[in-house]
């Protein structure tokens, strides 16, 4: 799309081209147009909203009556968003502060219009926001993918159908476990069907061993510990989660959740870039869309495995924020494209990514909108994203799986009420 100056110009040329019979004019107007800078595709509109470092100010807010109704919100309603957020939370388990905090924020067109907080420090306090993790490890796939291909790694080639257990990446893994580990697939292990053992079956009976008990962190990943022989084995054919029992089923897709597949990732990152996963996700990602710091939950082992990177990730709310306006931005910071838009539309256009799921076949809900992406992770850390309606609602906190559906339940009752004016018309 061409910028305003630029439409300008041409409207101008335009008439005098008509109007002006002295070719010199003429050519002293084809020559201002064409030392207008050309339009790139990644470049920010003049009017378009980026949220600055919070040394800068941050997110700009505004939580007034006044305002959030000409936005076309319900202010009861989303009054009652962060009343519901932090009326539900257990209580502190010693030495483990997250229980302590809980927090909420709404944004609408780049502002603030709602923002709740435990206690005061809960506002800049970093919360474990659990496999949200894994959207940020297939965000970072993006930006591996991108580097590969702009030639700034030695990896020559690497697409989400790249072979896993490629020795390029993951020679740790070899010999194989399993032999069918050879045909799995990076997407595969996004859409939770690669094979690997499953935290638990679809009536909710554990099934992953070893977390945090292993002799050797990459070798309980890669299926080498022998104390848990359980990551050695497939549970099923690679993209074949019908011959296993206790997969399940997601709207329209079937699977079997799996974070032992998702932590392959952080092995496989450090051996294409040539640093370790959390390097690369702060200078490539985090740092750039502003992030003010992250930490880590229970760094697996080892220097370069600070992040596990099946969750492992802690933040603040306003920081979850910027990611999901990343996410909403398809990828691209102002005019620095960081992932290809393509990476980040497909899955809006697909109900096939547990950890990023879209809405497009009504799972979230046939009320909300069906560009609605739902990022989540379990103790009730999840984000509705929303770009149609421009607007993002989150929730941080640290509680029970139970005690986080119900929650997350009502949460989203409360926002369809918060939006009625926008969403009763498109759903009717």
């Amino acid at each position: 799309m061409k910028n305003k100056n630029l439409r300008d110009v041409q409207l101008t040329c335009s008439r005098c081209i008509k109007s002006c019979t002295r070719p010199i004019l003429f050519a002293f107007f084809a020559a201002a147009l064409l030392c207008l800078p050309a339009c790139r595709e990644d470049a920010a509109q003049p009017e378009e909203y980026f949220p600055p470092h919070r040394d800068q100010g941050g997110w700009r807010t505004n939580t007034s009556k006044e305002f959030v109704e000409s936005l076309g919100l319900d202010h009861e309603a989303l009054q009652q968003i962060g009343k519901i957020s932090l009326s539900m939370h257990s209580s502190a388990i010693p030495g483990y502060d997250d229980h302590n905090h809980a927090s909420a924020v709404v944004i609408k067109n780049g502002w603030i219009v709602g923002e709740w907080y435990l206690r005061p420090e809960s506002k800049s306090f970093q919360q474990y926001l659990s496999s949200n993790g894994k959207t940020f490890a297939y965000a970072l796939f993006g930006a591996l993918m991108r580097k590969v291909r702009q030639g700034g790694l030695p990896v020559k080639e690497l697409t989400e159908n790249s072979r896993l257990y490629d020795p390029l990446w993951l020679n740790d893994g070899w010999p194989l476990s399993d032999p069918r580990k050879a045909e799995i697939t990076f997407e595969q292990v996004f859409q939770h069907t690669a094979g690997f053992m499953p935290e638990e079956t679809a009536d909710k009976t554990p099934v992953e061993k070893g977390r945090y008990q292993w002799s050797d962190y990459e070798d309980w990943v890669v299926g080498h510990d022998l104390g848990f022989p359980e990551t050695g084995r497939l549970f099923f054919d690679p993209g074949k989660p019908e011959q296993w029992p206790g997969s399940e089923t997601w709207g329209q897709h079937q699977g079997a959740y799996s974070s032992i597949g998702f932590a392959h990732l952080g092995i496989a990152f450090r051996h294409i870039s040539g640093h370790s996963a959390d390097n690369i996700l702060w200078h490539w990602l985090l740092e750039p869309i502003g992030f003010d710091s992250v930490s880590y939950h229970a760094p697996p082992g080892r220097s370069y495995h600070r992040w596990f990177t099946a969750g492992g990730l802690r933040m603040t709310a306003r920081d979850y924020a910027r990611f999901c306006w990343f996410l909403m931005k398809k990828g691209r910071w102002k005019n620095e494209r960081l992932v290809d838009a393509e990476w980040i539309e497909r899955v809006w256009r697909s109900p096939n990514y547990q950890n990023i799921r879209s809405n497009i076949d009504g799972w979230l809900g046939e009320e909300l909108p069906a560009d609605t992406l739902r990022i989540y992770g379990s103790g009730s850390n999840f984000a509705y994203i929303i770009p149609s309606l421009e607007l993002i609602a989150l929730h941080c906190g640290r509680t029970s799986n139970e005690i986080a559906e119900k929650l997350e339940q009502k949460f989203k009752m409360q926002l369809l009420r918060t939006l009625r004016r926008n969403t009763a018309e498109e759903n009717n």
